[in-house]
């Protein structure tokens, strides 16, 4: 590599700004989310992915009561709606926990599956996370 390099000399050149296309922003702005809690260490999460964002939210619980998790998952949302994403649908397990909290968001449907179902987004998320840990 020349010295020049190194010492500056070859910075003249003055950088080029890239120009923002208002065309190429993201335009969805709703959001399909996949929840359930993860236990690492006897600590639980609760873990939220959203798509098409493909984002990965999670809240420290301390149990797996309707309100913890309902104030969990509230915050949630809450980090979405604040940056102007609208949460549409939430497909949970079923828990009794969220059993009980699919009426408390106005403006989001709560999707309880059935016995033996899994929420396989967040749980390949959560296998990563554990696989990585």
């Amino acid at each position: 590599m020349p010295v020049e390099y190194v010492r500056g000399k070859m910075t003249k050149k003055r950088a080029t700004r890239v120009r923002f296309e208002p065309a190429l922003q993201e335009n969805e702005k709703d959001q399909v989310l996949w929840s359930d809690v993860m236990t690492i260490d006897q600590n639980k999460f609760l873990i939220t992915v959203c798509d098409p964002l493909n984002l990965t939210l999670q809240t420290h619980v301390e149990t797996e009561t309707a309100d913890v998790l309902g104030l969990a998952l509230q915050g949630h949302l809450q980090v979405l709606r604040e940056r102007s994403f609208t949460p549409r649908m939430v497909h949970v397990d079923p828990a009794s926990a969220f059993r009980t909290i699919r009426t408390q968001f106005p403006g989001t449907y709560i999707d309880v599956g059935g016995a033996k179902d899994f929420v396989e987004k967040v749980d390949a998320k959560i296998r990563r996370i554990k696989d990585t840990y």
